[in-house]
């Protein structure tokens, strides 16, 4: 589940260097809760930004656990909990790059009843193929969830 939206209150920016586009602001954002095997629930906050190529896109996300707190968190290669990653592309061509090394900073964490994503990251990506990075920089996220389903997006148990 997706819930997409386009609003003044969230917002999703940060410099990055490396990728071409040195500016991040998040014309689109989303908080949605998910699964996935390992890990297990987890809050996914995401931020994609048009950028001048016809259906070429660049896109943040950060992922906390289902229960974050508040605090600075590290992230790690093989990291579970606390994770992000950049990508630049168009749909069906995307260039992922997964954060190898930085923090997570979260200032206010989802709980029930108000489910709200708010921080700082910085990390250090690098691209699938292992040859290309990006640096990520003054990142800052704020990120609600108006409709964040447990029961469609959590492992059926």
């Amino acid at each position: 589940m997706t819930d997409s939206k386009s609003t003044t209150d969230d917002t999703f920016t940060a410099e990055v260097n490396g990728s071409g586009h040195p500016l991040f602001s998040a014309r689109e954002t989303s908080l949605t809760r998910s699964w996935r095997p390992g890990p297990g629930d987890y809050w996914h906050g995401h931020g994609g930004q048009p950028i001048s190529q016809p259906n070429h896109n660049a896109y943040l996300n950060v992922f906390v656990p289902e229960n974050p707190t508040v605090g600075t968190h590290q992230i790690t290669e093989d990291g579970n909990d606390y994770r992000a990653s950049y990508a630049l592309g168009n749909p069906g061509d995307i260039d992922e790059y997964h954060a190898v090394s930085g923090e997570i900073t979260l200032s206010v964490v989802p709980t029930a009843g108000d489910e709200r994503l708010e921080g700082e990251v910085k990390f250090i990506a690098v691209n699938v193929d292992g040859q290309r990075q990006v640096t990520v920089t003054n990142g800052k996220f704020k990120l609600s969830a108006e409709n964040a389903s447990t029961s469609a997006t959590s492992n059926p148990k």
